[in-house]
């Protein structure tokens, strides 16, 4: 799902929806919430990456990260009352452990739905919702968000190149390596900065900046963006206001607890809401590819002239 339903929704609707779910996420330090946001985010993130990659990533990159945040808030906060191990800076306490491993969820579900973002906000998204009222704020994201994917292609470009010169960097030793990352970096930079400068010429001589700027855009209002933000609203309504009634509260100093839990009628309900708020966009993606298989099906079965039948019919003649 590439293309999902969510993401054709209409810009605004999506930075509105994005703003709520990653700072509610970041405003309530509770288990409960951040683990429904982060298995949100990382389904959504399913929807547009290959899976095997994305599972290596997260294993390889985000796991080490997470470990860090939970040995570096264990070794230099010693809050607590329950002492588990003692070094000579202070005790470790279980209370610092579950702390560290609530910021480091906290830091990972941030990433994870950053990430989303930068795949769904187009450079013609931010200019069409920034362009009118800050035109140079609107620019300079644009450009910050595009910014790392062009590199990153850019780069696997110099490492195939360099391959084919018989400097693959995976054949080569560790010094080997080094002068081959070093090699690409340059490569990279120089890359960079005539960009940068072809960029500039290329505004330049389009006359950006002359004159008052006209506007184009190709989005619109239909109803199905306003059935999603209205949903959308009464889920988001019904999770913070039993958040807010004390389910979302957390305390880790000087003991550990944690609002909602055990779970009661209210607190179920406020972290059913949430979860629903949170797995809105996998949902409606879900539904629409849902949708778009079964009429497809259908099509395959009732019309004589699809590609499929004249595949067929190709196949037997």
């Amino acid at each position: 799902m590439k293309d999902n339903l969510f993401s054709e929704s209409h810009p605004a609707l999506l930075f509105f929806y994005f703003t709520l779910v990653i700072s509610t996420t970041m405003l309530f330090a509770h288990p409960v919430i951040i683990g429904i946001s982060f298995l949100a985010a990382f389904s959504y993130r399913l929807c547009f990456e290959e899976k095997r990659s994305f599972f290596r990533y997260q294993i390889l990159f985000m796991v080490p990260i997470w470990l860090l945040v939970v040995l570096f808030n264990a070794a230099f906060n010693h809050y607590g009352i329950t002492p588990l191990y003692y070094l000579k800076t202070g005790a470790i306490t279980l209370e610092s452990i579950v702390y560290g491993m609530v910021l480091g969820a906290l830091l990972w579900t941030s990433i994870l739905w950053f990430a989303n973002v930068n795949l769904i906000f187009t450079t013609d998204k931010f200019i069409y919702l920034f362009g009118r009222i800050f035109p140079s704020l609107g620019l300079f994201m644009s450009m910050v968000f595009r910014f790392v994917p062009r590199f990153r292609e850019r780069w696997q470009q110099i490492r195939e190149g360099q391959a084919c010169l018989g400097k693959d960097i995976h054949e080569q030793k560790f010094f080997g390596k080094v002068h081959c990352i070093i090699s690409e970096i340059s490569i990279l930079i120089t890359w960079g900065l005539e960009s940068g400068i072809a960029a500039v010429d290329s505004m330049h001589s389009k006359g950006y900046g002359v004159g008052k700027r006209t506007f184009y855009h190709i989005y619109s209002w239909h109803r199905a963006d306003r059935r999603i933000l209205t949903v959308g609203l009464f889920l988001y309504t019904g999770s913070i206001a039993g958040l807010n009634s004390g389910v979302g509260k957390s305390m880790y100093d000087p003991w550990i607890h944690l609002g909602g839990l055990p779970l009661n009628p209210k607190s179920f309900f406020a972290y059913l809401f949430w979860f629903f708020f949170c797995f809105y966009p996998v949902l409606i993606s879900g539904t629409g590819a849902w949708i778009y298989r079964r009429q497809e099906k259908r099509m395959e079965k009732y019309l004589p002239f699809t590609k499929y039948s004249f595949i067929h019919k190709q196949q037997k003649s």
